[in-house]
């Protein structure tokens, strides 16, 4: 299970909150945050930290970078860390899916499963259906069908269907 949630961070598309930042501290931000990838996916996971922690310090509210230094904190077993970021998100955006996933997957991955299923349902309760018009439509339907998985309310429902 901490590999689907490990995968799920990864893919877990998440929209930053609007910011008043000039658009040469944007560029600036997004190449930060260029790099930091580069350097995770390339496994220098302290050089991807810096990286987003600079971009944080331009970019204070952007949750999306938050949520990508999490990640970071996950790949490198410091949770500890990983929940303080978590601790740093505004009020206001706790009450989302996105967090709700995120905490899920870090008390899963702390081997807190009951906590992390109880997160898992209450994003999956914020969570609606996706439709599905096109292929890029998929995506968050695949999303959705993982987080009702994680959730514990997959193989109950398709066990009534029998």
């Amino acid at each position: 299970m901490k590999n689907i949630t490990y995968l799920l961070l990864l893919f877990l598309i998440v929209i930053g909150c609007n910011s008043n930042i000039s658009d040469a501290e944007e560029k600036q931000v997004s190449e930060l945050i260029r790099k930091a990838q580069v350097h995770r996916m390339n496994g220098h996971l302290n050089q991807a930290q810096v990286n987003y922690l600079k971009a944080l310090e331009i970019d204070q509210n952007n949750t999306a970078i938050r949520y990508e230094l999490i990640g970071v904190y996950i790949e490198n077993d410091s949770l500890g860390q990983a929940f303080q970021v978590l601790k740093q998100i505004p009020e206001v955006e706790r009450e989302s899916t996105d967090y709700y996933h995120v905490i899920g997957g870090l008390y899963d991955y702390n081997g807190q499963s009951h906590k992390a299923i109880e997160s898992y349902q209450k994003a999956l309760n914020l969570t609606q259906i996706p439709v599905v018009i096109n292929q890029q439509d998929l995506n968050l339907l695949i999303n959705y069908a993982m987080l009702e998985t994680l959730a514990g309310k997959r193989g109950k429902r398709s066990r009534k269907i029998k």
